[in-house]
């Protein structure tokens, strides 16, 4: 099956509660049309896995992915689960990425756009949600979130299991996943990464002669070895600057463009504007 996509817009004060709602609904329904199985639900979450694994499938290797609106009724977050569900007591999750923010305080409401992709047959998915005031646009846009969810790719020599989960959520900031065993084979519970890229923060001006150039990102966990060694993150891979927002730097990617950390995603052929 393949990759869907939508885009919708929210006027200031538009994103309330009840929108909020309608936005769980909505996402739903774009995992089970990406081919995603919903696996678990209640009137507050959701659970998924790829096409084709069944309910109680665990594996470090097989994403598993949580999307929840949290107790207050104000937010939609995520988590990456490793388990039956993240009932089960024996499960492991990792750090909450948060994705939207209802407009609970006028003060602070703004205009905001979504973009959401995503593809059940290889597991991935990700949320950008932008926003702006559109009484000052002098003061010009700024990320709500910007959560990606992907696999990573084992070394080739590397088959061992039962030493890291093999996916996790990138917030724009780290990589959460729901554990890691330490050099010392202590287990690191909500293991946090950072990502790394052969481009480092390369930048370039308008008119550089540099070429713009696409790189892949691999992931370090708490900055120290450990017992394994995380891959290459599979549907994440890091932009140099002078990219615009949407571009395609490759046939099937989308340039999430900003200032500070461009990365290149998987997308749909095209959006549904909602």
């Amino acid at each position: 099956m393949a990759a869907v996509g939508f885009t919708k817009e929210y006027a200031a004060g538009d994103f309330d509660a009840t929108a909020l709602i309608a936005m769980l609904a909505t996402l739903k329904g774009y995992f089970e049309a990406a081919g995603f199985f919903i696996i678990y639900q209640n009137d507050f979450a959701f659970e998924v896995l790829p096409a084709g694994h069944a309910a109680g499938t665990i594996s470090d290797d097989i994403p598993h992915w949580r999307i929840e609106q949290d107790g207050t009724g104000k937010n939609i977050r995520a988590r990456a689960i490793w388990g039956i569900n993240d009932d089960d007591l024996n499960s492991r999750s990792s750090h909450t990425v948060y994705l939207l923010n209802a407009d609970i305080d006028p003060q602070w409401a703004s205009y905001r756009a979504v973009t959401f992709a995503a593809d059940g047959s290889a597991g991935w998915w990700w949320l950008i949600s932008k926003q702006w005031d559109a009484l000052h646009p002098e003061y010009g846009h700024w990320f709500e979130s910007s959560a990606m969810a992907s696999m990573t790719r084992r070394y080739a020599a590397d088959r061992y299991v039962g030493l890291a989960c093999r996916y996790g959520i990138h917030d724009g900031g780290e990589w959460r996943t729901p554990y890691a065993i330490t050099a010392t084979g202590d287990i690191n519970i909500h293991a946090v990464g950072t990502l790394w890229s052969p481009l480092a923060g390369v930048q370039r001006h308008a008119e550089s002669p540099l070429p713009r150039m696409v790189a892949p990102l691999f992931c370090t966990i708490d900055n120290s070895p450990g017992a394994h060694l995380q891959g290459e993150i599979e549907h994440i891979m890091k932009l140099t600057s002078g990219y615009a927002w949407g571009e395609a730097p490759l046939p099937g990617w989308w340039a999430f463009a900003n200032d500070y950390a461009p990365l290149a995603l998987p997308a749909p052929a095209s959006f549904t504007a909602l």
